[in-house]
């Protein structure tokens, strides 16, 4: 929780920098190009601006049916002791395709995760529960009707007769068609409400056939500042990132630990809340995590859905407060024994430091972000800052010579490292390092 100036982007910036230097995948969703800097000045990162010249596909059931629903599928009759020519039968794979899956499934953490993972079949295909319930989610929220448990209904059972019907080539024309042609015409309506995403309609650029989302990078920045105007549309395309990133893990490197940061949340949580509590309830099945930042505490005390994202939590991070956010905080059940804790937060106002209360279960401390010089200019959202190093690389400065060149206009120093070998002994062969 971080109202605007109390240092979140710094701190989001370096625990996202910190987490890809232990090999955490990271995935930020922001508007405002707050990354792109150490986007830029990280190796084989990717920044993602959703724009017109996008041509990511954002189709919704992508992934849906994979190779992952099958594989844990095999795993289940495995261990219910079913044959191997059982398993072959019901699930389609090949012995070859057993042998490797079983020889390779030996990480007792995963197994213990798949069995958490439920799997359904539709038709002549696997498909996990929770890739249906991110779907209809989806769904709905471009239909409009999130909450409506009726029609919520509607929008599963077209899901399941797409799939049945089209498999892994199911898109939105296809699926507003099978709305279409219900019986009783239960789903024209919600047919019609999919217009604007379908191949004809107004948005439907970003749903149309094109490259297939590969988040292979160890950090990809999704850009939303030219769409974040609809928030409905952009909560779309979040549920569908949300999505594709957890079917892409679930059939993947199951070892591979990951974590979704959603920056600027608080400006389409009311639109994107089915979608975030959801993933805040399942992500960790699939191995990962979800950072949710919003700017008070009201963001999350709107509705049980809301509060299911708070308590879902197993950290909260919270930043200098606006005496209105403090006065919420201590009405709520969670932070009314922290309130006067929360109150002593405080930011320096030259910028040399944040305080955070960081709280878990047993835990609240509070404590003070400080970096160094380099990280300071590479992290700043200043417009001075910005601007300088958005000229640089125009003129084709490098990031790392446009940092250093920032610093010392800013007046300052990098700090300096050397060995002095004379005044230090060696302890097993090892050399001791002097900041100066």
């Amino acid at each position: 929780m971080a109202p605007s100036g109390s240092g979140k982007s710094f701190f989001l910036q370096e625990l996202a920098t910190s987490l890809v230097s232990q090999n955490v995948q990271v995935f930020v969703l922001d508007i405002g190009s707050s990354y792109q800097n150490i986007a830029e000045a990280m190796d084989n990162s990717e920044f993602l601006r959703f724009n017109a010249l996008n041509d990511l596909s954002l189709n919704p059931f992508h992934g849906i049916i994979g190779s992952g629903a099958v594989y844990l599928e095999a795993q289940k009759l495995k261990r219910e002791g079913r044959s191997k020519e059982e398993i072959m039968q019901r699930t389609g794979l090949t012995a070859e395709g057993l042998e490797i899956l079983f020889s390779e499934n030996n990480n007792t953490k995963e197994v213990a995760e798949n069995e958490t993972i439920e799997v359904l079949k539709i038709g002549e295909h696997f498909v996990t529960k929770d890739a249906i319930i991110y779907a209809k989610t989806t769904i709905s929220t471009m239909c409009g009707v999130s909450g409506d448990n009726t029609k919520e209904a509607i929008i599963e059972k077209g899901l399941n007769e797409g799939i049945k019907q089209y498999g892994d080539t199911l898109n939105l024309d296809k699926y507003a068609k099978v709305l279409e042609e219900m019986e009783n015409g239960m789903g024209r309506d919600l047919a019609i409400s999919l217009y604007p995403y379908t191949s004809s309609g107004v948005h439907g650029r970003y749903f149309r056939q094109g490259k297939n989302a590969k988040f292979n990078s160890p950090l990809t920045v999704f850009e939303f500042e030219e769409v974040k105007g609809d928030e409905v549309f952009l909560s779309v395309i979040l549920g569908i990132i949300l999505m594709q990133i957890t079917m892409q893990f679930l059939c993947g490197d199951r070892s591979k630990r990951f974590i979704l940061i959603v920056d600027e949340a608080w400006r389409i949580i009311d639109h994107s809340v089915g979608f975030l509590e959801a993933f805040a309830r399942t992500v960790r099945k699939y191995g990962g995590s979800l950072i949710t930042c919003v700017q008070e505490y009201k963001d999350l005390d709107n509705g049980p859905k809301h509060q299911a994202i708070l308590n879902n939590s197993s950290w909260t991070a919270v930043l200098r407060q606006e005496p209105a956010g403090i006065g919420q905080m201590r009405h709520s059940e969670k932070f009314k024994n922290c309130a006067p804790l929360i109150e002593t937060i405080t930011k320096d106002p030259e910028n040399k430091y944040s305080e955070i209360m960081i709280m878990g279960s047993n835990l609240r401390v509070v404590g003070r972000l400080v970096v160094d010089p380099y990280s300071e200019c590479l992290y700043s959202t200043e417009s001075e800052d910005y601007g300088f190093l958005h000229q640089c690389k125009n003129n084709g400065i490098d990031k790392d010579t446009a940092i250093r060149e920032l610093i010392k206009r800013k007046g300052k120093k990098l700090p300096v490292f050397k060995v002095d070998h004379k005044s230090i002994e060696p302890k097993s062969g090892r050399e001791e390092i002097i900041l100066t």
